[in-house]
């Protein structure tokens, strides 16, 4: 039987190291990791299932009247400039890109046949 004296002399139980603060910061960053690796798994099957469509921007590919615009041809010009040849139905139109301006001019068609801007 312990006596009155036998019982102060026992040391204090503290908690054992392993319970330090680091291993507190990693089990926090485990936490987030899972939480943002399912999250991010959410977000990929809502974006693969459709539902994220009304929030991500898309260019339209058909106009109000259903004409499609197609780029049939890049030139760089310089390193700075590019021209597009850029037609909508039977309408040709050059755009002239560089880093100060933007020039659109219609493409006119000779009796030939043959573009000319």
């Amino acid at each position: 039987m312990p006596t009155a004296a036998h019982a102060a002399a026992q040391a204090i139980p503290f908690r054992p190291e392993s319970h330090g603060i680091t291993s507190d910061a990693g089990s926090v960053f485990l936490v987030l990791t899972v939480v943002l690796a399912v999250f991010l798994i959410v977000l990929l099957f809502a974006r693969k299932k459709g539902w994220l469509n009304r929030w991500i921007a898309e260019p339209a590919v058909t106009g109000p009247s259903g004409t499609k615009l197609r780029v049939e041809q890049v030139l760089r010009l310089s390193p700075k400039t590019l021209l597009y040849r850029v037609s909508e139905g039977p309408e040709r139109y050059l755009i002239v890109e560089s880093t100060a301006q933007v020039h659109l001019h219609p493409e006119r068609v000779t009796e030939d046949g043959a573009p000319h801007a």
